[in-house]
């Protein structure tokens, strides 16, 4: 699995347990979390798929609500006090491996002392919480996942997007996808530093985009530029007379369009740092083909609440045969550009 386990009292807090995987997975990917409601398979034997899940999983959520700890079984007794309560086993089992066990605060709770937990559970107590709040949800998730190991397998395409069916058609292109982007990924070169300018201030020289070159003499001379593949983790931080929100590019994914047009598709997170609430759309962005500008060719409109962050895709449709390729970021009069 190498991934998220989420550990969670039904009765407790399952409606929190179940938003934050939605999110979790989005980011991740599905496979990357195991939440059992929805990750053990019908027919699986749901002890061993448990078993497996906790001991392979990077990162443990202890999920506690304002019943975590006084839950009780049919005969009265508390759950903390049986060995085989399934949450008392999978937390005991992280700590012992001595894995990343966040304890996550929901619904008001607080961790119990050590004098409410077993013995083998007294760790988690030591443990530094998380708390998510229903007013300010994505933006403490979004710390939540600041918190995880920074080598927490990624999925660099988009993660929404089903790449696989049964059938053998579907099997075909998934080849031949994940092969063009094994050659996007390895021919790209790292970007170079992101400028924000202000007003008064001028950016400096964007590198080219220099595309690989075919192997005939002809093609030599007149080769164009092929799709170009944005290196993920790119941000720069930008504000207003309003707020001041960080932008940050999570993937990118190249598709043909037509024979003289492919579409860029960029997933961009926006951060509101601020206490106002904030527009994120097309117009933030701006993509300079050759340096000229373009406008985004999608439909994004949203807003950003006040300490909250949400993400978004920018579509570009660019000409095949571009040489240089600049992401503007657009707030104010700020502007921040991201080489590609």
């Amino acid at each position: 699995m190498n991934g998220i386990f989420i550990s969670y009292r039904r009765e407790d807090s399952v409606g929190w347990a179940g938003r934050l995987a939605e999110t979790l997975k989005r980011r991740f990917g599905p496979e990357s979390i195991f939440m059992d409601i929805d990750t053990v398979k019908p027919g699986t034997d749901f002890t061993e798929a448990l078993q497996h899940a906790v001991s392979s999983c990077e990162v443990l959520l202890a999920m506690i609500g304002p019943g975590w700890a006084t839950a009780v079984d049919k005969s009265g007794t508390p759950r903390l006090e049986d060995p085989n309560d399934w949450v008392r086993v999978e937390i005991a089992a992280a700590l012992k491996r001595k894995i990343l066990v966040i304890p996550v605060l929901v619904g008001g709770a607080s961790v119990p002392s050590m004098d409410f937990l077993p013995d083998e559970l007294d760790p988690l107590a030591h443990r530094q919480v998380h708390e998510l709040t229903d007013k300010r949800w994505n933006y403490d998730v979004e710390q939540l996942i600041n918190t995880f190991p920074a080598d927490l397998p990624r999925p660099w395409l988009f993660p929404s997007m089903q790449l696989w069916q049964s059938t053998p058609v579907m099997i075909g292109a998934l080849v031949i996808a994940v092969t063009l982007s094994v050659w996007m990924f390895t021919s790209v070169y790292s970007p170079g530093p992101i400028q924000v300018d202000t007003p008064n201030t001028t950016s400096s020289s964007t590198p080219d985009v220099s595309p690989p070159q075919e192997t005939s003499a002809n093609a030599e001379q007149s080769a164009a530029p092929q799709p170009t593949h944005l290196r993920a983790g790119q941000e720069a931080r930008l504000k207003d007379h309003v707020t001041s929100c960080v932008y940050k590019v999570l993937a990118a994914q190249v598709e043909r369009s037509r024979s003289d047009l492919f579409l860029l598709r960029m997933i961009v997170r926006v951060t509101n740092e601020g206490s106002m609430t904030t527009n994120f759309g097309d117009s933030n962005f701006r993509l300079l083909v050759d340096n000229v500008p373009r406008a985004p060719t999608g439909n994004l409109n949203d807003l950003v609440d006040a300490h909250s962050a949400k993400e978004g895709t920018i579509v570009f449709a660019v000409p095949i045969n571009a040489t240089r390729l600049v992401l503007q970021v657009l707030m104010g009069e700020e502007t921040a550009t991201f080489p590609l």
